[in-house]
């Protein structure tokens, strides 16, 4: 998908008909992948890797238009480099102006049509399938923050680490390592109460883990200790 972008300047180059046939069938094809990607809208995760890349219905004949508008760039760019020659009121396809813009109109018309009602379909088949892609994209970020938290805390930037992991675990509440990893930089800030809410939370999360319930106790009896020498 993301190779389309690199034709831009190129299509931009190529003259008003070519252009708006390129952009035409690229912008409907994109829709029509990302919006089967991501069941319907609102879009929240396109990932291809779950859902595939066998595009249902009519997407294939979308995906073979897009080749061809990708060759008729080929073949515009081939004649403009050409000498050039008497070429008034012909595009640079070799094909009437007028008659290009009919053509592109049409085109688009009808794939916006067509967009409308692939999406409508997704939209209503999908619901279920949006909701897991919020929660898989909440996971998503909050690891990222917490990779963030990580090399914060390597770098020496506690209270920057901190609040990192703290947005890790605010974005996916269900996330027990992120508590984890929470509840360590909290201790080796010396800041206890606060690393036993987070290991208590990681525990909770985590009932079989036994890591999670060796670190709670492990700063409650520091604390404990703490305060038995004061």
């Amino acid at each position: 998908m993301q190779y389309l972008a690199w034709l831009v300047p190129f299509a931009v180059e190529s003259g008003l008909v070519p252009a708006a046939v390129f952009f035409a069938t690229s912008g409907t094809f994109l829709f029509l992948v990302y919006d089967f990607w991501c069941h319907g809208m609102p879009w929240t995760l396109a990932d291809a890797n779950v859902v595939g890349g066998r595009y249902p219905g009519g997407i294939d004949y979308f995906q073979l238009l897009c080749w061809l508008s990708v060759v008729g760039l080929l073949w515009t760019a081939w004649r403009q480099m050409r000498p050039a020659g008497p070429s008034r009121g012909r595009a640079s396809f070799g094909v009437p102006v007028a008659a290009g813009w009919m053509a592109a109109g049409l085109f688009a018309a009808g794939s916006l049509t067509y967009a409308a009602t692939c999406q409508i379909q997704n939209q209503r088949s999908g619901a279920t399938a949006r909701a897991g892609g919020r929660a898989n994209l909440a996971g998503i970020n909050s690891r990222t923050y917490l990779v963030l938290a990580s090399w914060l805390y390597g770098a020496q930037k506690g209270s920057a680490a901190i609040a990192a992991a703290r947005t890790a675990v605010s974005i996916d509440p269900s996330n027990g390592p992120a508590f984890q990893v929470l509840g360590v930089m909290c201790y080796g800030l010396g800041r206890l109460d606060e690393s036993i809410q987070a290991f208590g939370e990681a525990a909770r999360l985590q009932p079989d883990s036994w890591q999670a319930q060796a670190n709670l106790y492990q700063v409650m009896e520091e604390k404990r200790r703490r305060s038995s020498a004061r």
